[in-house]
């Protein structure tokens, strides 16, 4: 199966509006953005905690820092939104969702992207 994990992707309690949209110097917690994984999914792939991953859909590729949780369903992960935009001109620190993700992935109506439902595969860098 050429993308045999789902995506989906959304805010992380942790956070407010105010630690993910400014200073990322700011988040205390999970500061890269990182993929979520249940461990078993993450043994299949040889790849440990805090590991760098591509993160691969049919319209482009991040990379990304996995952190296992066994509260995830096998078959499914999640990264969270609102990360990787550059503040005050430096890089982009996690990982840029909409990279994923094509223009005609939404809502024909809002037009919101299809966050919650990305077909994806892992690939070990």
């Amino acid at each position: 199966e050429e993308f045999p994990f789902i995506l989906l992707s959304g805010e992380r309690r942790s956070y407010n509006a105010n630690q993910i949209y400014r200073d990322p110097a700011w988040r205390k917690v999970d500061a890269e953005g990182a993929l979520r994984i249940h461990p078993e999914d993450a043994e299949a792939l040889n790849v440990a905690m805090g590991d760098q991953i591509k993160c691969i859909s049919q319209h482009g590729e991040i990379q990304v820092t996995v952190d296992f949780d066994e509260g995830m369903r096998k078959g499914v992960v999640s990264l969270p939104h609102g990360y990787g935009m550059r503040f005050q001109g430096g890089e982009p620190i996690g990982p840029q969702l909409n990279m994923l993700i094509s223009g005609e992935h939404c809502d024909p109506l809002s037009k919101t992207p299809y966050h919650k439902y990305v077909p994806i595969r892992l690939e070990k860098c």
